[in-house]
């Protein structure tokens, strides 16, 4: 899907934007030549949405450590009681908010794209529905990060610090000494710690390391530049 210029990229800015655009858009109903039924359309789909990327995933990740140390728990955990699941309650739904067919995102985005080119809008209206674009509207194509070398046991630790400008996670990989790149890791997280013992104990060792954006369960974007460090006891 498109990048919109008018749409932010973090989480709680969108739930904050969707947010905004169902409260405003019906004040503009007798001022854009726009059939009714269409802009309440609209105000549903942004209703939805800011349940969905608001509270419903907001629980949907508070759950997710638990059913993991769950599955892991009950593929390879230890005892003799039957194991009880951790228990997932959907949060309920706002009063006046439904369900919605898939895509509301891109009916929205159609819907503005409408808007921008019917009579009576001007760029006054374009602010006031929030609809203008963005000065973070910057496009990145890959994550952003910093590594910094730490004292660690059995040997030091490398703390990658990534930005992913509100893509869900970032992918690590490393590699050492020239040799084949490594899989570290999935992170939706700031901060990432590389304990892995030096191949050689006691011997210093070279470690490379690159990122990409991580979503929908793939590898996205570009490649970070390459990032050096000498990592020792």
């Amino acid at each position: 899907m498109t990048r919109q210029d008018y749409y932010p990229v973090g989480i709680p800015e969108q739930v904050l934007w969707l947010q905004h655009f169902a409260n405003t858009l019906l004040e503009y109903l007798h001022v854009l030549n726009i059939p009714e039924a269409r802009l309440r359309d609209g105000v549903a789909d942004a209703r939805w949405l800011v349940y969905v990327v608001g509270a419903w995933r907001t629980e949907l990740r508070s759950i997710a450590p638990a059913g993991t140390s769950a599955i892991e728990h009950a593929q390879t955990g230890k005892g003799n009681d039957p194991m009880q699941l951790p228990e997932y309650h959907l949060p309920p739904l706002p009063a006046g908010v439904v369900p919605r067919a898939p895509g509301a995102l891109k009916r929205l985005f159609k819907l503005v794209h409408t808007i921008k080119h019917v009579a009576g809008y001007d760029d006054g209206v374009g602010q006031m529905l929030g609809i203008l674009p963005r000065h973070d509207s910057r496009v990145f194509s890959c994550p952003t990060f910093k590594i910094k070398v730490l004292s660690g046991t059995p040997n030091q630790k490398v703390a990658i610090r990534s930005s992913k400008h509100g893509h869900y996670a970032a992918f690590i990989q490393s590699r050492r000494g020239g040799g084949d790149w490594e899989d570290l890791g999935i992170v939706s997280k700031n901060l990432y710690e590389d304990l892995r013992p030096l191949r050689v104990p006691g011997q210093p060792e070279l470690r490379e390391y690159r990122l990409r954006f991580w979503d929908n369960g793939t590898p996205t974007g570009d490649w970070t530049a390459i990032a050096t460090v000498t990592v020792g006891v």
